[in-house]
């Protein structure tokens, strides 16, 4: 064997055994009943990202200047059978020694024909929640969404209209790019805000979860008791019955919901599973306080291809409530279920109900708290 076909056989040896070396992600301790090993075959532009990944940051310091920030940890696993992608990440800032913790959401949306992504990163007693949506292109995904500035930037007001955009270039099984940019005049010129490169790392065990609560930074955190008290007659693992009008026709089926704190106590997560003739419906849900705009969010995707994500939205939460879809300048909705009711009014017992009138399409679901988490 030549020297040169001998270099060739190590380094591809090499490669495989370190390639082979990082594990592939598992969720988080008590997500297995939603998790899967790979994205659908169909939508798959993101397989690059399946993994554990160190992070490192540079963020614009003025002029043609980026200063280095922090290193982040994220675990990126797919769900709902392939059709979605969730990215939760750690973050320990070494400039102003203040940590946070991050999640997102993303799947290919049929009809639309792009990538939808919902992410959500609350800082101290203040969450968020916003969108973005875009394509694949020359072996980069480029994902848009619009904003308006609630500070001066580069000469323009406060009030000003912004488009933000997220590229992800670079992509390697073991490594990636990404940058996030703002355009001020209709995307005529970019400005780069933020570098990240992506290194991938074995599963580590700085982040952990526990019974009580998903992958966080440890309870209480970033955010008080008082963000997610009004949430708490709804946490926990739960199980029950939903039951479906659909003109004349009457259906009923087991259920399992499962919604734990999130985010360092500053939101709710969790799946909920229909057993339904002898085949399992799953969907993710989120739910957290938006401070911004006073209002409460829950979001879903289930795992039915073609089938976009639904969010609604309630000025107030209690043990009776009401969501409402709307859309807003960051989150548009899906689907005719225009409104449900949430009530938590007796012990160890939530009803959820929803009606389309005009379709005379109606669902109650009754469930039992199994254990307090």
């Amino acid at each position: 064997m030549s020297t040169l076909r001998l270099i060739a056989s190590l380094m591809s040896i090499l490669f495989i055994s370190s390639h082979h070396s990082i594990a592939q992600p598992l969720g988080p301790k008590g997500f297995d009943q939603v998790y899967s090993k790979r994205l659908d075959k169909q939508h798959n532009e993101f397989d690059f990202w399946l993994g554990n990944w160190d992070v490192t940051w540079q963020r614009w310091a003025g002029g043609d200047a980026y200063q280095p920030t922090n290193i982040s940890q994220h675990r990126v696993f797919a769900a709902l059978d392939g059709k979605a992608l969730i990215e939760m990440a750690y973050e320990d800032s070494v400039v102003n020694n203040s940590k946070t913790a991050g999640f997102s959401i993303r799947y290919f949306d049929d009809n639309l024909q792009k990538w939808v992504m919902f992410q959500s990163w609350p800082g101290k007693n203040s969450t968020n929640f916003s969108s973005l949506q875009g394509t694949h292109h020359h072996k980069r995904i480029q994902l848009y969404k619009n904003g308006i500035t609630t500070r001066p930037f580069r000469g323009h007001p406060i009030g000003t209209s912004y488009i933000n955009r997220y590229t992800f270039s670079d992509t390697h099984p073991e490594s990636f790019r990404w940058e996030s940019s703002i355009s001020l005049d209709s995307m005529e010129t970019w400005a780069t805000l933020s570098i990240a490169e992506g290194t991938k790392i074995p599963d580590f065990t700085s982040l952990q979860d526990d019974s009580k609560q998903w992958y966080t930074l440890g309870d209480k955190y970033n955010c008080s008791d008082s963000i997610l008290a009004p949430l708490q007659p709804y946490l926990g693992t739960w199980s029950g019955e939903i039951s479906y009008k659909d003109g004349k026709q009457k259906s009923k089926y087991k259920v399992e919901r499962v919604l734990k704190p999130f985010l360092s106590n500053c939101a709710a997560l969790g799946y909920q599973i229909n057993y339904k003739e002898g085949k399992t419906q799953k969907e993710i849900i989120f739910v957290g306080y938006l401070t911004a705009s006073d209002q409460w969010i829950f979001y879903t995707l289930n795992d039915r291809m073609g089938e976009s994500h639904k969010t609604f939205f309630s000025e107030q939460m209690s043990d009776e409530v009401v969501f409402t879809k709307k859309d807003t300048l960051d989150v548009t909705s899906s689907g005719n279920l225009k409104a449900f009711s949430w009530k938590a009014n007796q012990p160890n017992k939530q009803t959820i109900e929803g009606a389309i009138p005009d379709k005379s399409w109606s669902f109650k679901m009754e469930l039992m708290r199994e254990e307090l988490d």
